[in-house]
């Protein structure tokens, strides 16, 4: 966020980025150290982007949140931005394209491409999330995108989310016990 608010001061005013942070492992230094890093850069950005009389850039919240009260930033969100290093499928993605696709939005998911989402959500706007400055610009370039191709890449998202569920995963694992005539 810090690079691309220095490179575009157009954003400055008009971008409002949110964090949420669900509490987890308090009872763990690293974790608490990290959290205290994680709000030190928030201050910077903050102290360092805000314009007298405007409100800040990034909001950040540590604690967690009701499904309607997540559902409801979903559906206000223009973009949602998940960037782990390393990750199973992440939900939160397939959560927000659902959201976006009952809601009529036109929001884009910026997904890291190493969690394995990436692979079923090929069209999201991927990002390294280890190349700062890269991701800055994949950021930007998602905010960029005409409506009608953020529409339609959220619908083709939310077809497949909606077809490829749990209930699918298993009929295809039934299948293919039944296939290798493992027993049951």
């Amino acid at each position: 966020m810090e690079q691309l608010l220095e490179r575009n001061p157009a954003l400055r005013t008009s971008l409002t980025f949110l964090q949420i942070a669900v509490p987890s492992r308090d009872d763990v230094r690293e974790y608490r150290q990290l959290r205290g890093t994680v709000e030190q850069h928030i201050g910077r950005i903050n102290g360092r982007f805000t314009e007298p009389g405007n409100d800040v850039p990034v909001h950040y919240l540590y604690r967690g949140l009701s499904q309607r009260q997540l559902a409801a930033y979903y559906a206000l969100a223009d973009a949602l931005l998940v960037t782990p290093l390393i990750d199973g499928m992440n939900l939160v993605c397939k959560e927000y394209v659902t959201v976006q696709q009952a809601r009529g939005g036109s929001g884009v998911l910026i997904l890291s491409e190493f969690t394995g989402a990436a692979v079923e959500l090929p069209q999201a706007v991927l990002c390294n999330p280890f190349d700062v400055e890269g991701l800055s610009y994949r950021i930007e370039l998602g905010l960029g995108l005409a409506t009608e191709t953020r529409r339609e890449a959220m619908a083709a998202m939310a077809e497949h989310v909606r077809t490829h569920d749990v209930h699918s995963w298993v009929s295809g694992q039934l299948a293919e016990i039944a296939t290798r005539g493992i027993a049951a």
